[in-house]
């Protein structure tokens, strides 16, 4: 198991004029309570629609695609990035995610949505070249790190891309509260994390790291 900083509450890096500082672990609400949150925010924002992904980590993939037939995205959203994938990479793409439901036009162009748990994704061992995740890995539930990472370890014969951010969210930070449950350092997910996973961890930039595996 991993050790946990406690997170800030607040909705940016620092306190705004007049509020207070409340320190969490995480884990105050469950996993299932934290799962109905982000299918309401499916449904009442938007939630899920952007592409997390920038022009450096595309052109390093492309530089990747010989060595890549199969590409999984956690946290696929909508599923604007598994559409890149499928245009751009590979055709066999999996798009994951456990409330939001992939766009019918991305599905049409051959993704493969999988309303899943990302700590029970429900594909073969050593069956994805390249599983990618973008602002995903700072939401899971603290319980549900270890068995996301293992997961993400069974199933990956080649590749990892994590983007994570170590801020708290100001996303409808009213409406829903604190949604990131991790907020670490990049040196604590280099160290803990991708480091003991993979052969070689390279960081690309700022928060993001390609992990040979």
């Amino acid at each position: 198991m991993y050790n946990f900083n406690k997170i800030k509450n607040c909705k940016d890096a620092r306190l705004l004029p007049g509020e207070e500082m409340i320190w969490l672990t995480g884990t105050e609400e469950s996993f299932d309570t934290i799962r109905k949150k982000y299918i309401w925010l499916n449904e009442n924002s938007k939630y899920g629609s952007t592409d997390h992904c920038d022009q450096t980590i595309r052109h390093l993939l492309q530089e990747k695609a010989p060595l890549i037939n199969s590409c999984l995205d956690i946290g696929c959203g909508a599923g604007h990035f598994s559409s890149w994938i499928i245009d751009n990479l590979c055709k066999e793409v999996y798009g994951l995610d456990f409330a939001i439901t992939g766009l019918a036009s991305i599905e049409e162009k051959g993704v493969s949505f999988l309303k899943a748990n990302a700590h029970e994704i429900p594909l073969p061992d050593k069956s994805i070249d390249l599983i990618t995740s973008f602002d995903f890995l700072e939401h899971v539930h603290p319980e549900y790190l270890e068995k996301t990472i293992k997961e993400m370890q069974r199933v990956c014969r080649r590749f990892m891309i994590h983007k994570v951010e170590n801020r708290p969210s100001k996303f409808m930070h009213k409406e829903v509260g604190q949604l990131h449950l991790i907020q670490e350092s990049e040196e604590w997910w280099k160290k803990y994390i991708f480091e003991p996973i993979s052969k070689q961890t390279i960081r690309i930039e700022k928060k993001v790291y390609l992990l040979e595996i």
